[in-house]
């Protein structure tokens, strides 16, 4: 994903905050300064992942495989966490553009046979029972 507006320090801040919800498992896989942009904002190529497959914020396959990814509410609280006004472009909210605070948007990463929502290709709607996660995954 790519975000504007944000410098490193901030992303950084960003994934300690989304830490403390997700046992400190997410991680960036590639944090990469692309420019400074004429208006003087930062742009980064960022990439989240997780330490631990099995613990909150690791996404799973269709098939229920774990995988070495942050699943869409790892994605989404990270965001959240950005400060005002920063600009994230991203494909994993079904959005070209978003900014930090938009409301979250779930789509489709299955198929029309076989249909399986972002929100639910992950083991969150467990922790979010056991009062770990801020929100009700079932919202």
């Amino acid at each position: 994903m790519i975000i504007i507006g944000a410098s490193r320090n901030e992303l950084e801040a960003a994934l300690e905050a989304t830490n403390r919800y997700l046992h400190g498992n997410l991680r960036f896989k590639d944090i990469e300064h692309v420019k400074t942009r004429r208006d003087g904002r930062e742009q980064f190529k960022v990439t989240l992942t997780v330490k631990d497959t099995a613990e909150i914020g690791s996404r799973r396959s269709f098939e229920g495989r774990r995988i070495p990814a942050a699943c869409w509410h790892a994605h989404g609280l990270f965001f959240d966490s950005l400060p005002e006004g920063t600009e994230i472009r991203t494909s994993f909210f079904g959005a070209v553009a978003m900014k930090a605070g938009d409301k979250w948007t779930d789509i489709n990463i299955g198929s029309m046979m076989r249909p399986l929502m972002a929100s639910h290709a992950c083991n969150c709607m467990d922790w979010s029972i056991s009062g770990v996660l801020p929100f009700s995954v079932n919202q």
